[in-house]
Order: C-alpha cells, then structure tokens, then sequence
C-alpha cells in the first residue's frame, strides 16, 4: 500500500518526538509510541523490552539495530556493533497493533560507562516523490553502567558570536544528560535555557544561550545546571574554564 506524502502536522510532530526521545515520557513520532525511552544493561539485569504501538490507519515497515555511540567534536559517531543484539530486525507493525523488541548484552561492564543508540528506522516503500524522501528514525539511549561511576564535570564559558556559550566537558566514566541551564551575574540579566544535551565521558558539549548582551572575558557569572546525575553549582569565568565534581 503507497504511502501518503507527510503534511507539515505530521513534520511537525516528527520533529516534537525526536525532541522527546530522552525525556521521561514514553516517545511519540507521528503515530508510532515507543516505552520505555531509556534503557539500562548490565551483567545482573543483561535483558530489557520495549513496546511499539502503531496509533496510525496504516502498516508500517521498521527496522531494528543497536549501535555503540561515542562523540567526537564533530558531533555523534555511530559504529555497528554485536555487544548488544535486538530482535526483531526487521518487522511490520500493522495500524492499531503492537511489538515487543528484545535486546540482549552481550559484553561486560567496563571502567568507563558504555553507550549505544537504539535505531529505530522507517524501512522505506514508495515515499518518493518531487525528489523529496521522508522516513522515520528514532534513537533511544541505551546504557551498560560501570561498576564504579564517577560524575565529573568541567565548565567553561565564553562569548559566541551570538551570545555566551557554556562548555561542558565530561571528565568523567559516567555519561550526563543536561537538562536546564542557568546564569546569573552582576553584569548581565539572567539567562535560562532548558536542553536534552548527552555529554559522554570524554566528550565536550556546547549550549547557547539565549542571545544578549556582551560579557567581557575575566567577568564571573553564576551557573546552575540541572541533570538525570546530579545538580552542579559552579563560579565560571568568561574565557577560562572552570570544574566542578560530584558522586552520583
């Protein structure tokens, strides 16, 4: 059966759920549901399900992988692996039905926290047409943790050509997912921003800030971030890098 071309609602809605991939709730994308939205292995609990749901009038083709996640400055890097086998690869969820995906560990823990992405990918059909191809793909976090982990942060901030730009370098062996960040300083209006940022041990991550007025290097602000490990509170001076640690 041909598919329909995507009308902007559908766009619209497509772009919401990749949004909400990482938060708390299960995970919409235009009427396929997805639960849960974040999964943990290790050697105790080496097993783990998820549920799709089909909310819409038509079958739908998916395929199914895992495949280990770092990041590099560039952004994600994505590479296949065995350490974690998902079943079914290929299936069709037919309108109003649902299926049970089953992932396996393969692999032990490491001194360093393992990360993955759940691909889930729209096998396309007949979805082609004025040279534009729509497909959905979702990525669900999936995690092997480490049996001893350390949530370690430094921050460091500086004056992007649209505004301040908060750096938030992972030092270490346990991922952070940055939810809401928060500035304050005698020589600036305070500034939020609300994010679903990963930082992987290793990795550095940049949020933008809303754009305002210039700070001058050397000035000390206040930052206040909140994430799924712990809250950090930090002194960060423009220009130069700050650190800050914790034990989840």
């Amino acid at each position: 059966m041909p598919f329909a071309l995507p009308t902007a609602s559908d766009l619209r809605r497509l772009l919401a759920a990749l949004l909400l991939i990482s938060c708390a709730a299960p995970a919409f994308a235009a009427d396929l549901q997805i639960s849960p939205i974040r999964i943990t292995l290790d050697p105790q609990n080496p097993n783990a399900v998820m549920t799709l749901i089909n909310h819409g009038n038509s079958d739908t083709l998916l395929q199914l992988s895992v495949l280990a996640w770092t990041q590099e400055p560039s952004g994600d890097v994505l590479t296949p692996t065995r350490e974690v086998l998902a079943n079914p690869g290929v299936f069709l969820l037919k309108a109003g039905e649902q299926q049970v995906a089953r992932f396996a560990l393969r692999t032990g823990q490491d001194i360093t926290e393992r990360s993955y992405r759940i691909v889930i990918q729209e096998v396309p059909r007949q979805r082609v047409e004025n040279g534009l191809a729509t497909v959905l793909r979702l990525m669900v976090p999936l995690f092997v943790p480490t049996p001893n982990p350390n949530v370690s942060m430094e921050w460091g901030a500086r004056q992007g050509p649209q505004g301040l730009e908060i750096l938030a370098h992972n030092i270490g062996n346990t991922h952070v997912q940055i939810k809401t960040v928060k500035l304050t300083g005698s020589a600036m209006a305070p500034a939020s921003k609300t994010v679903n940022l990963y930082v992987l041990p290793g990795a550095t991550g940049t949020i933008r800030m809303p754009p305002a007025k210039p700070v001058a290097a050397g000035t000390v602000l206040q930052l206040a971030v909140d994430s799924d490990q712990i809250t950090f509170s930090k002194s960060v001076r423009v220009g130069a890098p700050e650190g800050v640690a914790g034990q989840p």
